[in-house]
């Protein structure tokens, strides 16, 4: 909608579905994002393509799947090796597991890092949290967002920002090293 660009958007090529003036575009956009909120959560658009696909052909073939991603198990596979996605395959530590390791690598109370407090090592602390979580756990953004009792934007300006330090930052790499990251 042109409030934030994010990597890996292709906003102009979405919005020439719906109109090719961007100004229509963007107003027929909002109104299918609506319209689609207003039907609810429906089962048949849960769990990934694949999922859907076995579930609804009947098929007990165990094969790889990821909710975000519409395809074959093969394919989902490939995507995997290609992106390198580890923490799909290892289960992530809790939520409140990985706060608590940030925190104790910033030499803060695990519960301080809900506080809004906009002190550096609070906010560096709460940023590299974020960043681990959503991108070396596959953690949701709202999920973080809840943990941490921020915004769901916030989740996502904090973890770019948690993304630089963590990257600047050997010591914090060492924080969850049985899982490798995905960025």
């Amino acid at each position: 909608m042109g409030n934030f660009a994010f990597p890996g958007q292709v906003v102009d090529e979405v919005l020439q579905f719906f109109d090719l003036r961007k100004k229509w575009a963007l107003v027929k956009y909002r109104q299918f994002v609506a319209d689609g909120i207003a039907l609810g959560k429906r089962d048949e658009l849960v769990g990934g393509g694949l999922k859907r696909y076995l579930h609804f052909s009947g098929s007990q073939d165990a094969q790889a799947f990821d909710e975000r991603i519409l395809g074959s198990g093969e394919f989902v596979e490939e995507l995997w090796k290609e992106t390198d996605l580890p923490h799909l395959l290892f289960p992530a530590p809790p939520l409140d597991e990985i706060i608590g390791a940030v925190a104790d690598a910033y030499g803060i109370e695990s519960s301080s890092m809900q506080n809004p407090s906009r002190k550096r090592r609070f906010s560096e602390a709460r940023g590299v949290c974020c960043f681990i979580a959503i991108n070396k756990f596959g953690y949701s953004g709202a999920a973080v967002a809840r943990a941490l009792n921020i915004t769901r934007s916030g989740v996502l300006l904090a973890a770019t920002r948690g993304e630089q330090i963590f990257l600047s930052s050997p010591q914090l790499h060492n924080l969850f090293h049985s899982a490798p990251s995905t960025t």
